[in-house]
């Protein structure tokens, strides 16, 4: 018995993703802007907007009062909250984001197509992140 394994090339290949000039590019086409607005010492909230300047996405960063179990003390636990500025949809990341990973979040998430947010891709984000709609 022989198996045969097809791949499409065009999938299989990673997409290069840069950020500069507050563009983000895919594969050196213009996909989105986006802009950093400072948090804090070395933090920032990145606004993700499509080619028009239209705000789609916002991420914020934020911190909670968390236990340490391990010192036996309060401590903070940090977290970016992803907002999707249309349906008012959130989801935690539990992560820091830079520039380069926050220009790469809606990209490797297939989230903006055509100028907008992907709802289908957009719903699938909410689920894997745990989110939820208003």
């Amino acid at each position: 018995m022989v198996s045969v394994l097809l791949i499409n090339d065009a999938a299989a290949q990673k997409q290069k993703v840069t950020y500069e000039n507050e563009t983000i590019s895919v594969d050196g086409t213009p996909y989105a802007k986006m802009t950093k607005k400072s948090a804090g010492v070395f933090v920032n909230d990145f606004s993700i907007k499509n080619l028009n300047g239209i705000e789609l996405m916002y991420l914020r960063y934020k911190s909670r009062p968390k236990w340490d179990y391990i010192n036996n003390r309060n401590a903070n636990e940090v977290y970016y909250e992803i907002n999707f500025i249309a349906s008012g949809a959130k989801a935690n990341i539990f992560k820091q984001f830079t520039a380069k990973s926050a220009a790469t979040l809606p990209v490797e998430n297939d989230l903006i197509k055509d100028n907008a947010i992907d709802m289908d891709a957009e719903r699938r984000f909410i689920q894997v992140y745990n989110g939820y709609y208003p």
